[in-house]
């Protein structure tokens, strides 16, 4: 049987310690699959967890280091000049170990285009789930989705994917509700009023985000 969730590091900034749902117990482990694209390595190293495998130009990744830390993890190598990003490498080779629910880590800081980069992949047929940086989470929804707030947190939207995204939500200042969203439009800086807060998308794709910064949004939790 697939483990039916994924969680890809790739480089730029990343938060310094583990969110709570990445501290494994071995029973948990089993349930995942752990994957590097090239100095998102780095980031693993640090929480002291080992990939499944490792995937990228290793353009960005020390060889030495990696022999001396991780001489036994499964690799694949790609030539520097392709048609794929080390992270969307990363995705495809999750997807094709029937991974549908994947959790990036990095990516923050650095170039613009690669942030837009990024962001686009919220975009396409097959999209993550969430996605951290060092300052940020981000959550896609598609459904229903319910989390523990801060009273006074700030919280903004962003429609994703070719559908117009139709909602409605309960523990904001703003309410969603009625609103018909499209590419291009926003919701920013909304507030949370209560400790428990709500979105439910019918139609479309939603991406919220939030501050890792704020004690219910870090270490995370999705309730």
């Amino acid at each position: 049987m697939y483990r039916k969730q994924g969680l890809l590091a790739i480089g730029g900034a990343a938060p310094e310690s583990p969110p709570e749902a990445f501290r494994f117990d071995p029973s948990s482990r089993s349930r995942w699959i752990v994957a590097a694209a090239d100095s998102g390595l780095y980031h693993l190293h640090r929480w002291n967890l080992t990939p499944d495998l490792i995937v990228g130009d290793f353009d960005s990744l020390d060889k030495k280091w990696l022999e001396e830390h991780f001489p036994a993890i499964p690799r694949h190598e790609y030539r520097i000049d392709k048609d794929e990003t080390d992270t969307e490498i990363g995705l495809r080779h999750l997807r094709e170990e029937g991974v549908s629910d994947v959790t990036l880590v990095g990516g923050g800081g650095g170039r613009l285009d690669h942030l837009m980069g990024l962001l686009a992949l919220f975009d396409r047929r097959e999209f993550p789930t969430r996605w951290f940086t060092d300052r940020e989470v981000v959550r896609a929804i598609t459904d229903s989705h319910e989390f523990a707030a801060t009273v006074g947190e700030i919280v903004s939207f962003f429609p994703a994917g070719p559908d117009t995204c139709r909602m409605t939500s309960l523990g904001f200042r703003w309410q969603l509700d009625g609103l018909v969203w499209r590419k291009g439009d926003a919701g920013i800086s909304n507030e949370c009023v209560t400790e428990r807060c709500r979105v439910e998308v019918s139609s479309g794709r939603l991406l919220m985000v939030r501050n890792l910064n704020l004690p219910r949004a870090f270490p995370w939790r999705e309730t």
